[in-house]
C-alpha cells in the first residue's frame, strides 16, 4: 500500500511511462499501451506489456483501469531469437562460397542469401532475393540446369541431402 508504480518501474522505462501518464491525465491522449519492465522484490525485471485507460464511475473524481500481462517469456525468447540471427548473420557472412534457400520454383527465387554471392557471382545478394533484378536460374549454365533440378527434385522427394558442382555465369560474363 505503500509503494507507488513509480518505484517499482524499471528507471531505463521511467520516462517514457511518465511522459505518457502526463499526456494521458491532461487529457492530450485518451490512453497509452506499452511494454515496460517492473522491479521485483528481489531485485529483478519481470517484462509486462501495460494497457492505460480511462475508467468513469458514478463519483465524480477521475480513475484509471491498468491492465499489466506479464511477456517475461516473450521478451526471453525475443532475446534468444535475436541473439540466434545475429550469430547466424556472422557465421553466414564469414562463409566461404554461398550458402542460400530458395524456393522449388522455376526461377529458383532465392528467399536468403549469404554476402558470398558477392564474390561468387558477382550480383550483389538484393539481385536475387525475389528476383528482385535476376534470377538464380538464369545464372546455372543453360547445360546445367536441368541437371541440377533433377537431382535437387530427387533428393528433395527422397528427404535427403545432395552435393553439386555446376558451373554458373558470373555478373562480368564468366562461366
Amino acid at each position: 500500500l505503500n509503494t507507488e508504480w513509480t518505484d517499482i518501474s524499471h528507471p531505463e522505462d521511467l520516462p517514457a511511462d511518465l511522459e505518457y501518464f502526463s499526456k494521458f491525465k491532461s487529457g492530450e491522449i485518451d490512453g497509452y499501451e506499452m511494454d515496460k519492465r517492473y522491479i521485483r522484490p528481489d531485485g529483478s525485471a519481470a517484462w509486462v506489456h501495460m494497457v492505460i485507460s480511462p475508467l468513469e464511475l458514478t463519483d465524480s473524481r477521475e480513475y484509471h483501469l491498468c491492465l499489466i500481462d506479464d511477456i517475461s517469456k516473450r521478451k526471453e525468447l525475443e532475446k534468444t531469437i535475436s541473439d540466434s540471427e545475429k550469430s547466424r548473420a556472422i557465421l553466414m557472412d564469414n562463409l566461404p562460397g554461398m550458402a542460400y534457400r530458395c524456393r522449388m520454383d522455376s526461377y529458383w527465387t532465392m528467399e536468403f542469401i549469404s554476402q558470398g554471392c558477392i564474390a561468387l557471382t558477382g550480383y550483389q545478394v538484393a539481385d536475387l532475393i525475389d528476383n528482385a533484378r535476376m534470377f538464380f536460374f538464369d545464372l546455372i549454365h543453360p547445360e546445367d540446369r536441368q541437371y541440377v533440378w533433377d537431382t535437387v527434385v530427387k533428393s528433395v522427394d527422397q528427404r535427403g541431402t545432395y552435393t553439386l558442382e555446376y558451373r554458373i555465369t558470373t555478373a562480368d560474363g564468366v562461366e
